[in-house]
């Protein structure tokens, strides 16, 4: 099943397909939203399932971590880095830190990653 969407600007084109086995998996569409359900309609059954989205929209140029947060912070995170006593802080900090940088590009900056990183439970 293909999805397309047209940029507002009509420049580039966004497309996401879904793929699985018909025999075992229904995938159905319903304006913007797309099912995927087990034909055998037990409610803790698995589908396996692939997603493929691709765009013609040029790439945009990530910022490095230099570029988007300051020279004391960056101090901060080092100092939670080496603070072997207490590893999961700077796990959770160097998450947040990530998530920043998927967000901050030199023609743009995006929003919203702490809610759709927990809608789909991505992980950086």
């Amino acid at each position: 099943m293909l999805v397309e969407q047209e940029s507002f600007d009509g420049r580039s084109h966004l497309s996401v397909a879904f793929q699985a086995d018909t025999a075992t998996v229904v995938l159905a569409r319903s304006g913007p939203t797309v099912t995927v359900r087990s034909r055998s309609g037990g409610g803790g059954t698995r589908v396996r399932f692939t997603v493929r989205v691709t765009t013609d929209s040029p790439a945009l140029t990530a910022l490095s971590r230099e570029e988007i947060f300051n020279d004391d912070f960056r101090r901060f995170l080092a100092a939670a880095r080496a603070d072997t006593a207490h590893p999961e802080r700077f796990r959770r900090l160097e998450r947040e830190v990530r998530g920043m940088e998927l967000l901050c590009y030199r023609e743009k900056l995006m929003a919203g990653l702490p809610t759709f990183a927990t809608y789909f439970a991505a992980t950086c």
